[in-house]
């Protein structure tokens, strides 16, 4: 950002809302609430080999360059792999075709520090 791009979900809305662009003072606001409305989920928390898992998949994922995330990132999944850490993510609760992003909304807060 900061040279007029315009990207999917980091400075738009998201789904049919991707058309507003968001003023360039309230696309981290909208970043934080966006994950925040992501961790809805209900339930015993998953396996913790299965959060790993997913953590470890993601990381493997995101590290092939098609998705437009920062190497740190990966290297925070790494250091929480690495670290014995995971997060607790509720079994049930999905958003979206690949029916992740609930699942997903709760291991991002653990990379932040959060939940």
């Amino acid at each position: 950002m900061g040279r007029g791009e315009i990207l999917y979900g980091v400075n738009t809305g998201v789904g049919t809302n991707a058309v507003f662009v968001l003023p360039e003072d309230e696309a981290e606001r909208f970043q934080e609430s966006n994950l925040q409305q992501l961790c809805c989920g209900t339930g015993p928390p998953l396996p913790g080999e299965i959060v790993r898992a997913a953590m470890l998949l993601r990381a493997v994922t995101l590290a092939l360059g098609y998705s437009a995330v920062r190497v740190e990132v990966i290297e925070q999944l790494a250091r929480l792999l690495n670290a014995g850490i995971t997060p607790l993510v509720p079994r049930y609760g999905s958003v979206g075709a690949s029916g992740d992003l609930i699942p997903s909304g709760y291991i991002a807060r653990a990379l932040l520090g959060q939940g």
